[in-house]
């Protein structure tokens, strides 16, 4: 039975095989060069500055000239890299569709078999082969794409993650693509949407009808997983930082913009519009001003306090340095919420055991099904 199944499996394998050997190849000859040009570019000013990694913000000004000389270096790889890792998405839903789905289902389709139930294999095991070991074969794919993206493309997101925390705070390794096309969950996607497309094909006993429900339903797994599922993986935490002259509170930039709070208005929902702090690698949630009671300051008591910095005047910098100063004297702080940097690898692995348990539920039910479906 093994052999069997192997030999039909033959074609896939073949290709798969060989798309993973250009893969590699051309990682092999691109991976170094970037190696060298960090080593030889920011690697000298990150050693001259061995505090940089801990405060990323001075980047701006201790190692600007080679972090930009270095992302023009690095630019005409940028596209690759964001191709691989759309490739890194995209090949566990393919695996799901033309793996997944016509496991089973053209044998149930055409009755072929009947022939391995009635030559002294039980049904469990005729199924259950079949799902192992193409199984195995498609967590090992996914995990060597992603093993050779992640190892080649290693110093554009690093170069990336310190530009980052010098000049967008929330941007991180937590970023919703970023996150799915590194570390391991991609074999959990593949575990996941093989099973899916498997089960669909016994259920169904149609190939294509089962390739269109593997094809949507793991982006639609991956979505609800990015914008619903992740952030509750784990509860996120808070942490108090206090408000200095440097906190940039107020009018000053864009309020409202991807990177501030809520727009300054005098409702009940009003919250004094804030540039998200720099902590680096944390995926940051929000950031509130807040007093000892936890509420933040009422627009009266800020219009009170910090009129030099409400139209018709114009907000200066001055003028916001002793609003801030004004507030932190009044008691009040920010109030940080996000899932710190040390996290990251525990987010992948709960997530990677997500799919994988939902691939083993989705197994499970394929193997039930056979055994109780009649002859």
């Amino acid at each position: 039975m093994i052999r069997f199944t192997l030999s039909r499996f033959r074609a896939q394998a073949t290709v798969a095989a060989v798309a993973l050997a250009v893969i590699a190849v051309v990682a092999a000859i691109i991976g170094p060069h970037l190696a060298h040009l960090w080593n030889a570019i920011l690697a000298p000013c990150l050693a001259a500055h061995p505090g940089l990694a801990d405060h990323p913000a001075n980047a701006r000004q201790d190692c600007l000239s080679a972090m930009q000389g270095l992302a023009r270096e690095y630019g005409p790889y940028g596209w690759l890299r964001d191709a691989a890792g759309m490739a890194v998405l995209v090949v566990p839903g393919l695996i799901g569709v033309f793996w997944g789905a016509p496991l089973v289902a053209p044998e149930l389709a055409t009755g072929t078999y009947r022939l391995a139930w009635t030559q002294g294999v039980t049904r469990s095991r005729w199924l259950a082969v079949k799902l192992g070991l193409i199984g195995l074969a498609s967590v090992g794919a996914a995990g060597l794409l992603t093993l050779v993206v992640t190892s080649w493309a290693s110093p554009v997101d690093r170069l990336d993650a310190l530009a980052a925390a010098a000049y967008l705070p929330d941007v991180s390794r937590f970023q919703p693509l970023l996150f799915s096309e590194r570390g391991v969950v991609p074999a959990g996607y593949a575990a996941f949407a093989f099973a899916l497309g498997a089960t669909a094909g016994a259920l169904l006993r149609r190939t294509l009808p089962a390739m269109v429900i593997a094809l949507a339903g793991f982006p639609a797994a991956l979505l609800a997983m990015m914008f619903w599922v992740r952030p509750h993986l784990a509860a996120a935490t808070h942490r108090i930082l206090a408000i200095t002259k440097a906190t940039p509170i107020g009018l000053l930039g864009s309020p409202g913009s991807p990177h501030t709070g809520t727009k300054l208005t005098a409702g009940s929902g009003f919250q004094l519009p804030v540039q998200l702090p720099n902590i680096p690698g944390a995926w940051i949630f929000s950031d509130q001003i807040v007093g000892k009671a936890g509420h933040g300051p009422t627009y009266q008591y800020f219009k009170s306090t910090c009129a030099g910095v409400l139209p018709p005047a114009t907000p200066t910098r001055t003028a916001m340095q002793a609003c801030n100063v004004k507030l932190a004297a009044a008691g009040f702080h920010q109030l940080v919420t996000l899932q710190p940097a040390s996290r990251y690898w525990p987010f992948q692995w709960y997530e990677t055991a997500t799919f994988t348990a939902l691939a083993l539920a989705l197994a499970a039910c394929c193997l039930w099904w056979i055994q109780h479906r009649p002859a």
